[in-house]
């Protein structure tokens, strides 16, 4: 699992070594053919372009950390499905669209944590059978779906998602299931609702807790919720449910 595969893990690779260059934009650079890794972080990168990795097939890690990144482009690591781990932490990501991740049969970890991701669409991570590890903590996320899987969820999973203003009902129920590990400390994942459970710490909570006064079933009152946050930002910029 996530914990003991990862953490600390260091690997000898052919690295190609951007870190901390004041680079704006990757398009000004080609990698060569046989890079392993690519290290591009501390930078001022705003967009992961599509197209940019293909003919890399040797490429395991990509590290955009702490760089400028609003958006990933669609199908931007389509043509690389060697890749096993990508690092976007500490960014300026805000909505995680479904083909943004397209491919990627192989990926293990994905870090996005301390960005401001205030939704996943559905269907984002769908066929990923090797993903181990997922890292949304520090966003701000009021609820964190199933349906981003689209059905096809991995074998087993460790999911951080703490330092988020988590909204605590049936559709956080599934973090429940044992295939599926949530990881956290001490009290640093807390519900900021609904009433009834708002600063409630995530290891006092029970799946009745979650889903007490549920008149919808998961799929309908999720997807929909999940679908109107999309469209408002996307076309109106309005703010729906908490201030998004």
């Amino acid at each position: 699992m996530f914990m003991s595969s990862w953490v600390g893990t260091v690997i000898a690779q052919i690295t190609y070594d951007k870190r901390n260059q004041g680079i704006t934009s990757i398009l000004n650079y080609t990698i060569p053919w046989d890079t392993e890794w690519v290290r591009c972080d501390k930078n001022l990168i705003t967009v992961v372009p599509a197209g940019y990795f293909q003919n890399l097939s040797s490429l395991d890690r990509v590290d955009f950390w702490n760089n400028l990144i609003s958006d990933v482009e669609d199908f931007a690591f389509v043509d690389v499905p060697t890749v096993t781990w990508i690092c976007l932490w500490k960014n300026r990501l805000r909505v995680i669209r479904r083909n943004m991740f397209s491919g990627l049969p192989l990926l293990e970890l994905l870090e996005l944590d301390e960005n401001m991701i205030y939704t996943i669409q559905s269907g984002s991570l769908e066929n990923k059978p090797a993903l181990e590890g997922l890292v949304l903590s520090r966003n701000s996320l009021e609820t964190v779906s199933e349906s981003m899987f689209a059905g096809s969820k991995p074998a087993e999973l460790a999911i951080l998602v703490y330092e988020n203003p988590l909204i605590c009902d049936q559709c956080l129920a599934w973090l429940m299931q044992g295939w599926i590990t949530v990881v956290h400390w001490l009290d640093n994942m807390k519900c900021v609702g609904p009433p009834a459970l708002t600063w409630r710490t995530w290891d006092t909570l029970t799946l009745q807790d979650l889903t007490h006064n549920n008149t919808q079933g998961e799929s309908s009152s999720c997807s929909f919720m999940l679908a109107l946050k999309l469209e408002c930002y996307g076309y109106f910029g309005c703010n729906v449910k908490h201030n998004i």
